[in-house]
């Protein structure tokens, strides 16, 4: 994480920064700056978050990721090996 205000948190992935919102309309949604793609929570099991990216314009899903404790850990495309990594860690956490 690179700094903290508010509600806003801005968390560096490579050479992208994205920013975590407070709620709307019941989800969080971390939205890459400058992007027309948002990034919807889709699950939330304690310190394990799980994303995934939709484009506005193009009406399609792109990638996942996992955050642990505000931090991402893993991007993942394989939605297999996602699946798999998701309940790995998920029971790990518990």
């Amino acid at each position: 994480m690179i700094f903290k205000k508010k509600k806003l948190c801005i968390f560096k992935l490579n050479e992208y920064n994205f920013g975590l919102y407070p709620d709307l309309g019941g989800k969080k949604i971390l939205k890459e700056s400058g992007s027309t793609s948002i990034w919807v929570k889709l699950l939330n099991l304690g310190m394990l978050s799980l994303f995934l990216t939709f484009n506005w314009f193009s009406n399609k899903r792109e990638f996942k990721f996992l955050m642990i404790n505000n931090r991402i850990m893993q991007v993942k495309k394989d939605t297999v090996q996602f699946v798999q990594l998701v309940q790995l860690l998920g029971k790990q956490l518990k």
